[in-house]
């Protein structure tokens, strides 16, 4: 077009930098008595904390169980990993503490789909799961040796 000047397009030519690492706070000299400042920084695992509830009692077969209700991020984080892999002896022991071995052994006496049914129940209540999230699981599977099919 007359009376109009083109310009060429300039390519941006990438930066060189140093990547970027993060820098602990810096220490503060010693024998320096000032009071520490607290920092402006959260866990962001304590994201996954659950409410602050009361556990709730139940039994089972003569088995009295205390169902925990609050739990740490970290607790929540444990958990789901002792879930992802089927170690439901350990996920079950966060919930209900030492009573645990004796509960698997007394949900293991009723049918996988009964027991998968029990877990989950146990799970859901805690907070810790929604919905079903043990699936009915082989007999043949180790932790559940005794389950009948």
């Amino acid at each position: 077009m007359p009376g109009t000047r083109k310009t060429a397009a300039k390519k941006a030519a990438p930066r060189k930098s140093a990547p970027r690492t993060a820098q602990p706070a810096p220490a503060a000299p010693a024998g320096d008595p000032s009071p520490e400042v607290e920092s402006d920084r959260f866990d962001l695992l304590s994201a996954l904390d659950t409410e602050n509830l009361e556990s709730i009692q139940a039994t089972f077969r003569g088995i009295d169980i205390d169902i925990r209700r609050t739990f740490t991020g970290e607790e929540a984080v444990r958990f789901m990993a002792h879930v992802a892999a089927t170690r439901f002896d350990s996920a079950l022991e966060i919930i209900v503490g030492d009573v645990a071995p004796e509960l698997l052994r007394a949900f293991t006496e009723l049918t996988v789909t009964h027991c998968s049914a029990m877990l989950n129940k146990v799970f859901e209540t805690s907070g810790l799961a929604e919905g079903e999230i043990v699936a009915p699981l082989p007999a043949s599977y180790g932790g559940m040796a005794g389950a009948q099919s």
